[in-house]
């Protein structure tokens, strides 16, 4: 099912933001089947807060995980998060990229 809109999060209820994918491809096709992940960013989340301990404890690993939608497919599962803010530096960077560009040409 398509996920046009921002949805919410299952585990804290928070909207969703949207992770613009960097542009990785096999074979020319997004390997993530879109451009772009709905991506929960709430550093309060169930999921992200326990995602610490679980990753500890069964995979020896400092890192936890985020709940995401691709949302073409509205398939849902979890994106790796190595530090609390990854995402909202990626975000910032790529809004800041954008705001270079008016109509495609670099201002």
């Amino acid at each position: 099912m398509k996920n046009e809109t921002n949805p919410t999060c299952p585990h804290c209820s928070r909207t969703m933001e949207e992770y613009q994918m960097p542009d990785l491809r096999y074979s020319e096709i997004p390997i993530w089947g879109s451009n772009f992940l709905w991506v929960c960013t709430n550093d309060e989340c169930p999921l992200f807060v326990n995602g610490w301990k679980n990753m500890a404890e069964k995979h020896g690993q400092l890192a936890s995980f985020r709940y995401m939608i691709q949302p073409d497919s509205g398939e849902a599962g979890v994106i790796p998060a190595f530090n609390a803010n990854v995402f909202d530096v990626l975000m910032e960077e790529r809004r800041r990229y954008r705001g270079s560009f008016d109509n495609g040409n670099l201002l």
